[in-house]
């Protein structure tokens, strides 16, 4: 991230991550749907985000009671690099608001498939109007991407920040690139989430060919709030860098979506056509 300290950056960003991927493990695969249990163990986001909170028993209400501490020390590793960033203050209001849309989104698609909808629906609807032009579907796509809050950790790394630079970040992030990073994820993934009978967003839409219009509004959006940015080069190397890691994705070819990939890309412009066929070259020796 331009004018960051680089190394400070990736240990908080791959803490944060991991407390992520690893909460999402535990909702997916432990047979609970307890949205109290859940939120519980979600806390620990907010905890992580906030030097000072006491990392607690986040399993308290969940199956499992032990993991040797592991959970409590990645979010005192958040903790301790958060502690050094010297414009966090000002982004961690909106930080909170985002860490809150991911939290919501993951306690209520982890429900019992019978009420997860109508939940994921109704919390949807009371945030909607301030995003106008969005679908509810695609709010809660976005709302499962972390990337705004990497951008905002990086600008937090920057001395002498405002308020009209965080929202600027915010505002290209959310809903925006971060809807087209979850969206492009749950495209690619369509064939294993029809077969596991899993959530997947994507499925909300009425047509194949509505999504890949969606998919492109999107893409341009993206685009547009990037060049915004004083960093425009970064923000549009992320835009062009999700569409061709999702896209060159085996998954891609194997469900016959390669004409929709070339559009897309096409959609996004000539560079993203060459960082795809960069990453297509490089998957051949994976």
């Amino acid at each position: 991230y331009p004018r960051s300290e680089s190394q400070l950056l990736l240990q908080l960003i791959i803490a944060y991550q991991t407390i992520c991927d690893y909460l999402d493990n535990l909702c997916d695969r432990a047979g609970s749907t307890d949205g109290a249990a859940f939120l519980l163990l979600h806390q620990s986001l907010i905890d992580a985000l906030t030097p000072g909170n006491i990392p607690k028993d986040y399993y308290a209400r969940y199956s499992i009671h032990e993991d040797g501490g592991y959970l409590q020390e990645l979010v005192r590793k958040c903790q301790s690099c958060i502690e050094t960033l010297p414009s966090y203050q000002v982004v961690y209001p909106d930080i909170i608001r985002l860490a809150d849309f991911y939290i919501q989104l993951q306690v209520k698609k982890h429900l019992a498939i019978d009420i997860r909808e109508q939940e994921l629906k109704k919390w949807v609807q009371e945030n909607l109007p301030q995003y106008p032009g969005i679908l509810w579907q695609e709010f809660a796509a976005a709302s499962g991407s972390t990337l705004a809050l990497f951008a905002l950790f990086g600008l937090a790394t920057c001395e002498n920040i405002d308020e009209k630079q965080c929202q600027q970040v915010v505002k290209a992030y959310f809903p925006w690139i971060c809807g087209l990073h979850i969206l492009l994820d749950y495209f690619i993934d369509q064939q294993e989430d029809c077969e596991g009978g899993d959530l997947n967003f994507t499925f909300y839409y009425e047509s194949t060919e509505q999504m890949v219009d969606r998919l492109k509004l999107f893409i341009r959006e993206s685009h547009r709030c990037a060049n915004l940015l004083p960093a425009s080069t970064f923000e549009k190397t992320i835009v062009e860098g999700l569409l061709a890691a999702y896209l060159s994705d085996n998954k891609v070819s194997q469900q016959g979506y390669r004409p929709i990939a070339h559009d897309l890309l096409d959609t996004s412009g000539p560079s993203a056509v060459r960082t795809y066929r960069l990453c297509s070259a490089v998957r051949k020796f994976l």
